[in-house]
């Protein structure tokens, strides 16, 4: 368990607590919300039964943390057993983000990726941001830390929307979140309250940031605005660690994973403050049921990036493809190459490599 998280219990539990409370006469259970900021659930609406622990938690950090054991997940004897097929897509995550190996044995980047109290994705976020300045990475510390306690708006519906005041980015949620984050880590909570933020997730992500912080080795200093070439290497770092979920738009405010084949077509979530997406983002998919329109199939907190971005943090998932005709270099054939991501979206970055003889000339 990596933390303590406020969950809806089970109808089944609501029951037994009835139950217990009645001795006489049948018992009432009194179902209400903890605050103004927690969101109230209905009877009707929870699960029958409680789900196990094991199950409600995450699976790639489950993965990761038993690799790092030197042990497969997948072999362990679990009194509530994970979905086999979930161990795998989790396992190839993590190869993806260079975490495990072929083998599925943890690499030196899944070790210290594995240190972080976050998500594998997230970890990957603060692997790459060593290549940058101090800044930068406690810049996307404070990212990791906004996104990984569940974002610091609140959005229920009578919450005040004063927080995107404190934001004009209108590209980037990542860095809209860290605009917020800026703004207030030094408001009081009456302020936070006022300004629509969710009081919990604000002061989780300052607890989350300064664990980052330390486990990072930096100082833990107040941040200040950051530039414009920070918010771009930030966005670099952000891809690096969503390799796996970058989205192409396929018609207008519809966008497909880029997969090479045909995905499952997505809109922005409502809750998005990107105005102005582009035609590759990378973003966080989910679904929710809607009364009127059934399964609603959703990708939240964006990020426009460009195709070049995918040349340098995703080349894992890179090929280079012949381009253009062959040329002579200094007495030696030489080939065009350009950069193409999962074998069909051009990143824009090109080469030159030695061309090989054809099988006609080797015969010869």
């Amino acid at each position: 368990v990596q933390s303590l998280r406020l969950h809806a219990i089970s109808k089944a539990d609501s029951d037994q607590r009835a139950g217990r409370s009645g001795r006489t006469h049948p018992g009432v259970y009194v179902l209400t919300r903890l605050d103004h900021d927690t969101e109230y659930v209905s009877y009707i609406s929870r699960d029958e039964y409680p789900t196990a622990e094991i199950l409600r938690s995450d699976v790639d950090r489950n993965t990761l943390a038993v690799a790092a054991a030197g042990l497969n997940f997948s072999e362990l004897d679990l009194f509530h057993p994970v979905d086999a097929d979930s161990l795998v897509q989790s396992q190839h995550r993590l190869r993806l983000l260079g975490a495990l190996d072929e083998q599925g044995a943890i690499t030196l980047r899944g070790a210290r990726m594995n240190k972080f109290p976050v998500h594998p994705t997230s970890s990957r976020m603060l692997i790459e941001a060593e290549k940058y300045s101090d800044e930068v990475r406690a810049y996307v510390a404070a990212v990791v830390a906004s996104i990984e306690v569940g974002k610091l708006p609140s959005y229920l519906y009578n919450a005040s929307k004063e927080w995107k005041s404190l934001t004009q980015e209108t590209r980037s949620d990542h860095l809209a979140q860290l605009d917020i984050f800026i703004h207030v880590q030094d408001d009081d909570t009456d302020r936070e309250h006022l300004r629509g933020l969710y009081i919990r997730n604000v002061k989780r992500a300052r607890e989350l940031h300064r664990k980052i912080v330390h486990r990072s080795g930096l100082k833990h200093e107040r941040l200040q605005e950051p530039t414009e070439k920070q918010r771009e290497e930030i966005v670099e770092c952000v891809t690096a660690g969503l390799v796996d979920f970058i989205y192409e738009a396929s018609r207008k405010d519809v966008y497909v994973r880029a997969l090479g084949h045909q995905a499952t077509e997505r809109v922005i979530s409502s809750r998005s403050s990107v105005a102005n997406p582009g035609n590759l983002v990378v973003a966080t998919p989910y679904q929710y049921h809607h009364p009127r329109k059934g399964e609603v199939r959703v990708i939240e907190t964006v990020t426009t990036i460009t195709p070049r971005i995918l040349g340098r943090v995703a080349s894992a998932l890179c090929d280079w493809q012949p381009h253009g005709e062959t040329k002579w270099r200094n007495g030696l054939p030489v080939t065009e190459e350009s950069q193409v991501f999962r074998d069909h979206l051009p990143t824009g970055n090109w080469h030159e490599a030695p061309s090989s003889p054809s099988a006609q000339l080797r015969t010869d």
